[in-house]
């Protein structure tokens, strides 16, 4: 029973948390949680991250050869993102999300635009929509002059699993179950409490602690319930903790795992109403070709002649060559040509005429 409990601690449990600043006399909400098995159920039912908007600031680091997210490359390993989480709703299947990775436009001749958005995913309750953007500016090589979308049914998401944010605040919860799409868990039956015993730790008022053999865990107080630190493989740890919508955040930290670490900054917190008709995706970029998972097929939203052209001619500039569809070019080209060819055409004139001379003579 004890190695069944401290599974169930581990799965719920994911991230972990360690801050010096901690909410001091917050009253319970839970009236019951007094074991370990009514905390690990109480922040499984909880939702005190739903209906908010989050910005903040991310850079993995220490990724292993075959992480799951090794194929994307650096298009999501720096940069800003913004996620925001809806409410659930009977109407749906699941609760909604958007999450937004920015960068700094490093050079982009076709678009002009500080920030760029280089991925995308979202998630609208039935269907899920992903936007990957390829970047040319220092391209050289002959590529598809083309951007990724895929849209699905159900929650297809992918990069949101390996977020630092949704491991702090939504991992061990059904919020976090149905953001991604998993089924949403029973709650524990408390059948045996040996050994599972919540209690303080010195300079952590009203933090709680489970400890079972050689591993330990450490939680906030209610409402968040908030991992503060583990010794498990799986960890987060705090720098800084701050509020944001009367409700605490770990502020400044790293999230670490076996195959995969990365560094965290939360930039702002916003309360975010979804009216109904909210927008859960965005509208293709230009140059987008988008796989339709749902009605089958493949749809592309071509670039402008414009941006098209930008693009040719900034990888013709990085290779050192001339745009193959620049008219100008071409012309000062036919006009090289010409220069060239008509001396030429002279002096064999010339030669047949007086070798035909020399024959007849």
């Amino acid at each position: 029973m004890k190695e069944m409990l401290l599974h169930a601690l581990i799965r719920f449990m994911a991230p972990a948390w360690f801050g010096a600043a901690l909410l001091i006399g917050t009253p319970s909400v839970y009236a019951d949680l007094t074991t370990a098995v009514d905390l690990i159920n109480a922040r499984l039912e909880r939702d005190t991250y739903t209906g908010i908007k989050i910005t903040y600031s991310v850079s993995y680091l220490d990724c292993a050869d075959g992480w799951p997210l090794e194929h994307y490359g650096e298009t999501i390993m720096y940069g800003t993102r913004v996620l925001e989480v809806g409410n659930f709703s009977e109407d749906m299947t699941g609760i909604p999300f958007r999450l937004t990775h920015l960068v700094e436009n490093p050079g982009e001749a076709y678009d002009r635009t500080p920030q760029l958005v280089r991925y995308f995913e979202s998630f609208d309750g039935e269907k899920s929509q992903i936007f990957a953007r390829n970047l040319f500016y220092d391209q050289c090589e002959k590529v598809a002059y083309e951007h990724n979308g895929y849209l699905d049914a159900g929650a297809t998401v992918r990069v949101i699993r390996f977020d630092p944010i949704f491991q702090a605040l939504y991992a061990g919860s059904n919020v976090g179950n149905q953001l991604v799409g998993s089924a949403t868990r029973d709650p524990l039956k408390p059948t045996d409490r040996y050994g599972f015993t919540v209690t303080e730790k010195d300079g952590f008022p009203l933090a709680y602690k489970i400890e079972l053999g050689d591993r330990w865990s450490l939680f906030s107080p209610e409402p968040e319930l908030l991992v503060l630190d583990s010794n498990e493989a799986q960890r987060l740890v705090t720098k800084e903790v701050s509020y944001f919508v009367d409700k605490q955040f770990p502020k400044i930290g790293i999230y670490r795992s076996p195959s995969w670490s990365c560094e965290f900054e939360i930039l702002n917190v916003v309360e975010a109403s979804q009216q109904e008709g909210h927008q859960w995706f965005m509208d293709w970029p230009e140059g987008t070709t988008v796989v339709d998972g749902i009605g089958g097929g493949t749809d592309r939203v071509p670039f402008s002649s414009k941006s098209l052209s930008e693009i040719q001619r900034q990888v013709a500039t990085n290779c050192g060559s001339v745009p193959v569809n620049s008219g100008r070019n071409w012309l000062l080209a036919l006009n090289l040509i010409l220069l060239i060819s008509i001396p030429v055409v002279i002096v064999i004139g010339r030669l047949w005429r007086l070798r035909k001379m020399g024959s007849v003579s």
